[in-house]
């Protein structure tokens, strides 16, 4: 190979991965064709390996293709395929609720019945429903392995077409431990999000507190001294939670630009100007400088709420702007879809021996798909699994946009509170009938 060849072959590296560099905190789209089921096909057959499957995919392909231009064309809102294939986060979603701990919903989580109760997912559910056009192809390919062995039986001139079923059994190992490995990365980007965003809330709320609590002379803080900055603090929480990491691009993208105006508005910026996290902690930043009766190390504190908050806000970037490696991903999907095509070609082996007895049909054929089917669901549910949590934002966008509703009603809650004098809370250790005789006065 000269350097000629070389050099746009390297250049290329890595392409696939800038294209989730833009500037917003979320790009639906880019994260939507990353799960799709159009990225497997566009994976395999552009490589040449889905050779094994383009009789039964000629339909499917052909559909996916022209949904995929439809939805890039029209952003999503000529059809529905963003909904279904986006994650929904409704199961998780019932665990927030309410603001208090709800022990019901998580006896209903470990309770026995649950064995019973979620056999209909394998039918119903949301995974299943993204992987059965990539499982039918399978199922319909082998059906065409078996048919054709069968017809092949019949008239020994055709080409007899079989693998043994060793190599399958050497790599059914290494297959498991790469989903695996790739759900258990997955699963790791998600607890990253869900302790960053849970420290995002934290930090903000003692920021809040320590607003309306701190004082030099140790007096009670006027809340129209904060007031200002109280606000900004509540819309940061609320802008973050519901739009800038979490929003559905079909459903929400008019709710999303006039959020980002009025936030705009709110820092005294042009309203279609772009609205980063540091906008709203430079605007926070400088309204603190404001607050009067406040000490060095007291604004010093109050400074570092904001660097903490910082960090975890990277942490959220860096897992939305860079995915699993794609080399990886779109490997583990390449080696995958080889392997399930090419089993049916090794399970015609095993069913020659079968003899009348000991199926159930044995006219109609139906032993390999039925085991191509059941290998498949589980081997692509499993793959389907760690690509929905890969983007932790979209399964918990409920139990986020909820959280944002909770700050909202505690710093309200809050608010009142500071405005309480010190004296209501001792009168309930006063001398029965005190506050009567005060009311009717002394000479009474």
């Amino acid at each position: 190979m000269n350097l000629g060849t070389l050099l746009p072959t390297v250049a290329h590296c890595g392409n696939g991965a800038r294209s989730y560099m833009g500037r917003a905190g979320v790009d639906p789209h880019q994260w939507y064709t990353h799960g799709a089921l159009t990225e497997l096909r566009a994976n395999t057959n552009s490589r040449g390996v889905a050779a094994f499957t383009v009789v039964p995919l000629l339909a499917l392909v052909g559909r996916f293709r022209w949904q995929r231009k439809t939805n890039k064309r029209f952003g999503f809102a000529g059809g529905k395929t963003l909904r279904r294939n986006t994650p929904s986060g409704r199961s998780e979603d019932k665990f927030c609720s309410s603001r208090g701990f709800d022990p019901l919903q998580w006896r209903l989580h470990s309770e026995p019945t649950r064995y019973v109760t979620e056999i209909g997912g394998l039918i119903t559910g949301r995974t299943t429903r993204r992987v059965f056009p990539a499982v039918l192809a399978v199922t319909i390919f082998s059906s065409l392995v078996e048919r054709y062995h069968y017809l092949q039986q019949q008239d020994k001139s055709l080409p007899h077409f079989e693998l043994p079923v060793l190599p399958f059994e050497l790599t059914a190992p290494l297959l498991g431990l790469l989903l695996v490995f790739r759900t258990d990365k997955s699963y790791d980007r998600y607890l990253d999000v869900s302790e960053a965003m849970w420290t995002v809330s934290g930090k903000l709320r003692d920021l809040f507190r320590g607003l309306l609590t701190n004082t030099a002379d140790e007096s009670p803080r006027a809340t129209k001294d904060v007031s200002r900055a109280c606000d900004l603090i509540v819309s940061f929480h609320s802008w973050l939670f519901k739009w800038y990491f979490n929003y559905n691009e079909e459903e929400d993208r008019s709710r999303h630009e006039t959020a980002t105006q009025k936030m705009n508005i709110l820092l005294g910026r042009q309203e279609q100007s772009y609205l980063a996290p540091t906008h709203f902690q430079l605007a926070i930043s400088q309204e603190i400088n404001k607050v009067p009766n406040l000490n060095e190390q007291q604004r010093q504190g109050l400074d570092f709420l904001l660097v903490d908050v910082t960090a975890a806000l990277t942490t959220c970037d860096r897992i939305i702007r860079m995915p699993i490696p794609l080399g990886y991903t779109r490997s583990t999907v390449r080696f995958l879809w080889v392997w399930l095509s090419l089993l049916p070609f090794a399970l015609v082996g095993t069913v020659e021996e079968l003899t009348s007895a000991k199926v159930l049909l044995p006219e109609d054929q139906f032993e390999i798909p039925i085991m191509t089917f059941l290998v498949a669901l589980t081997f692509l549910s499993l793959e389907d699994v760690a690509v929905q949590i890969e983007q932790p934002f979209d399964v918990q966008r409920f139990q986020f946009r909820k959280l944002a509703d909770f700050f909202e009603e505690e710093a309200s809650e809050l608010r009142q509170m500071a405005k309480c004098p010190r004296s209501s809370t001792s009168s309930t250790n006063r001398e029965p009938g005190l506050e009567r005789r005060r009311f009717w006065g002394s000479g009474s």
